[in-house]
């Protein structure tokens, strides 16, 4: 990985590939940046935001964590809860994908869930 925060790994493989921000943090207390500066990282061509924090207020919220779906086009905040977004991707927007993917391969949902809720209590602890 690259300093980018690639939350998904490797989205591009996957639906909505051109509208995906990578972006990458900085010792700020603005939080997260999108910042094009940073190898593999890109700008915000749709608003111009320099921080996703920005993207949340913009929709009336304190919150300011990554990743983060938001829809460009009703420019609303969609999820910012990672296993929801590959759910996301694998599902609603399978049929747009450029490329054959699975994130969330029905042999293994089971599993995921049990990982996901593991990481969720134990991230809940810190």
């Amino acid at each position: 990985m690259t300093s980018c925060a690639r939350s998904c790994v490797e989205l591009a493989t996957t639906p909505c590939e051109a509208a995906l921000l990578w972006i990458a943090r900085r010792p700020t207390q603005r939080g997260w940046q999108i910042n094009p500066r940073i190898p593999g990282c890109t700008d915000d061509p749709v608003h111009g935001v320099k921080y996703v924090v920005e993207l949340y207020e913009a929709a009336g919220s304190t919150e300011k964590s990554v990743p983060l779906l938001y829809d460009t086009k009703t420019h609303s905040l969609v999820s910012n809860e990672s296993a929801e977004i590959l759910r996301m991707f694998d599902g609603a927007f399978g049929e747009l994908a450029t490329r054959p993917i699975t994130l969330y391969p029905e042999q293994h949902r089971a599993q995921i869930d049990e990982l996901g809720s593991e990481v969720a209590d134990r991230a809940r602890e810190i």
